[in-house]
């Protein structure tokens, strides 16, 4: 059995997509597919709206442990996080989390997955559209930087090729026009959004893996 853990914040957590997003779509297919050959895949998601990696850090032994059991089944990690990290907090007037700290905390997290994991993906930046970024977008006093946000992204895909990790970069897949017009308020994706980034995944999958989605 092979167990996937997709770890993350709102993306992940499908915010916006009426299906429940990209995650719950590629758990829906897998489910569909064992049930037809006989395998037996499972997808969990793990995210959890406004996390940092400093939450991540804070749950993701404990997160893993827990979908393990006497029989070791085989874990596959997916890593999407960072974005909340390069928010700017305006009344403290820095990073909701310093980029020193993001990368020490990225590297723990990574760390940790690969330590109990036989595969692990990091999912990189999606393209944004700041021209729908408004006050209600931004997560209380924290405002979006798309500059800080790729800066991190950056950093974090250096630790990932040092590490042997691979990098599924949604910005470098997409159209950035085509892609803007699929986002329900700037930043998270809607329902076509969502689909599109399954889309990539499950490619992504079929490709580079043992797990197929077809």
């Amino acid at each position: 059995m092979t167990r996937i853990l997709v770890f993350g914040a709102s993306v992940v957590a499908g915010f916006w997509d009426t299906e429940g997003g990209w995650v719950r779509r590629l758990k829906t297919d897998l489910r569909k597919l064992s049930k037809e050959n006989g395998g037996n895949i499972q997808v969990y998601n793990l995210g959890v709206s406004g996390h940092t990696t400093a939450d991540l850090l804070s749950r993701i032994e404990n997160e893993i442990q827990a979908r393990r059991d006497e029989e070791n089944h085989e874990i596959v990690v997916f890593i999407s996080i960072g974005e909340n990290d390069a928010l700017y907090d305006s009344i403290k007037e820095h990073r909701r989390v310093p980029k020193k700290r993001f990368l020490s905390n990225f590297r723990e997290i990574t760390d940790i997955a690969q330590k109990h994991a036989i595969k692990v993906y990091f999912m990189g930046n999606q393209p944004v559209d700041e021209s729908k970024i408004d006050e209600e977008t931004m997560l209380d006093r924290h405002e979006p930087d798309v500059e800080a946000r790729d800066e991190y992204f950056g950093a974090a895909k250096n630790i990932c090729e040092e590490k042997g990790i691979e990098t599924l970069d949604i910005s470098e897949k997409v159209d950035e026009e085509s892609f803007k017009s699929e986002l329900f308020d700037g930043l998270h994706p809607d329902n076509e959004g969502h689909k599109r980034i399954y889309e990539l995944v499950k490619k992504y999958l079929d490709e580079n893996s043992r797990i197929k989605v077809k």
